[in-house]
C-alpha cells in the first residue's frame, strides 16, 4: 500500500514539474480585428511576438495565431491560456478576463498645427475639432464651445487641421505619428498623449492565470526601463511617446 502511494506521489510530482515547463499558449487574431490600422497589422503581430519572446525568458509561452470571431470564445474555453487584443478592460468586461498593463497605446490623441500650443482636452474650448467616431466626440463632447466635425477619414480631417478650417482633430496615436512624421512633417504636430486607455494588452480568463499577468507586466516594466522597449518600437517603426517635449 505504503509503495502503490509513493508511486502516485513521485507521477504527481513528475507531472507538477513537467507542467512548470510546459510552455503556455498565448493567441492572436493577426488581423487585429476590429482595429483600422492602414496595413500595420504585421508591425504589431512582429512587435507582439517579441514581446512575448522576452517574456518567455521567465515563463515558457508558445504563441499560436487564431481568428478574431473565437479568440475570447476560445480562451474561456481553456484552448489557451492567454490571447494578445485590443478588448478594452472596462468594468464589466473584468467579470469575465483579467488584463495586463497596455503593451502598446492606440487611444486618440489630439494633433494640431505645427505653431498651436493645444495640449489637453481643455484646450478644445471654443475650437472646431475633427473626430472620426462617436466614441471620440465623446471625449470633447462637455468642452464649452467645442465645435464637433465628424469626418470618414483621417487624411481629410488632418489635411482640414493643415488649412486651418480645424483647429484640432483626434487621430489614433499611430496613424497620427505616421502622418505628422511624413506628409505633415514640419506642418502639424501630436500634441497630447493618448486621451484613453486603448491598448493591446494580454488578457487570460479571470482568476485563471494571475501569475502570467505578474510576469509579464514585471517584463515590460523592465524592458521600459532598460530601454529594450524603446528599440524594439524603433525596430517596428511603431511611435509611442510616455511623456511630449
Amino acid at each position: 500500500m505504503l509503495k502503490k502511494i509513493s508511486t502516485l506521489l513521485l507521477l504527481a510530482l513528475l507531472y507538477c514539474c513537467g507542467s512548470k515547463n510546459h510552455p503556455q499558449k498565448v493567441a492572436l487574431d493577426p488581423s487585429w480585428y476590429p482595429l483600422d490600422l492602414e496595413d500595420r497589422n504585421a508591425q504589431l503581430v512582429g512587435f507582439s511576438t517579441e514581446i512575448l519572446q522576452k517574456v518567455s525568458k521567465k515563463i515558457p509561452l508558445a504563441k499560436v495565431t487564431t481568428d478574431a470571431h473565437y479568440l475570447l470564445e476560445d480562451l474561456l474555453q481553456g484552448k489557451y491560456e492567454a490571447v494578445l487584443s485590443s478588448f478594452p478592460p472596462y468594468n464589466f468586461n473584468k467579470d469575465r478576463f483579467d488584463f495586463s498593463e497596455s503593451y502598446l497605446m492606440l487611444g486618440p490623441v489630439i494633433v494640431v498645427n505645427k505653431s498651436s500650443d493645444i495640449s489637453s482636452i481643455k484646450q478644445l474650448k471654443g475650437k472646431a475639432v475633427g473626430v472620426l467616431s462617436d466614441a471620440a466626440s465623446l471625449l470633447i463632447e462637455s468642452v464649452p464651445d467645442v465645435l464637433i466635425h465628424l469626418y470618414s477619414s483621417k487624411a481629410q480631417a488632418l489635411e482640414d487641421v493643415n488649412l486651418k478650417v480645424l483647429d484640432a482633430a483626434l487621430i489614433d496615436i499611430l496613424s497620427a505619428y505616421a502622418y505628422c512624421e511624413d506628409l505633415y512633417q514640419g506642418k502639424l504636430k501630436v500634441g497630447s498623449l493618448p486621451l484613453t486607455n486603448e491598448g493591446l494588452r494580454l488578457i487570460t480568463a479571470h482568476s485563471k492565470n494571475g501569475s502570467l499577468i505578474k510576469a509579464f507586466n514585471k517584463e515590460l516594466h523592465q524592458l521600459k526601463q532598460s530601454g529594450e522597449y524603446q528599440k524594439m518600437l524603433n525596430k517596428w517603426n511603431l511611435p509611442q511617446k510616455e511623456r511630449l517635449k
